[in-house]
């Protein structure tokens, strides 16, 4: 279910780290790239055990394409400074048995 809605001005900082990204074109704003954050739930207490499923609240925030781009940039440079770079088999694809 998608809830539209405004943010007031600040800064927010969930306590719970993403899990998933996910990015896609928006087909409801022409040049608009949505990225999605998926934010684990964290029952308090803890259900034990586990409930069946997974559970998460996610954040959709809307950009145009300068934004993506320079998005773009930015995460490659922290990748790189990071040492980040995935192995080179990483990258090919793998083969089926």
């Amino acid at each position: 279910m998608s809830v539209p809605s405004l943010i007031p001005a600040g800064h927010y900082e969930p306590d719970q780290p993403v899990v998933y990204w996910d990015v896609m074109f928006s087909t409801t704003k022409g040049g608009n790239v949505v990225l999605t954050a998926s934010i684990e739930d964290d029952p308090n207490p803890p259900i034990f055990p586990a409930l069946r499923g997974q559970t998460a609240t996610t954040l959709a925030l809307r950009m145009d394409q300068r934004v993506a781009i320079d998005l773009y940039g930015k995460l490659d440079v922290l990748i790189r400074s990071m040492g980040w770079l995935p192995e080179e088999e990483d990258w090919l694809p793998q083969e089926e048995d």
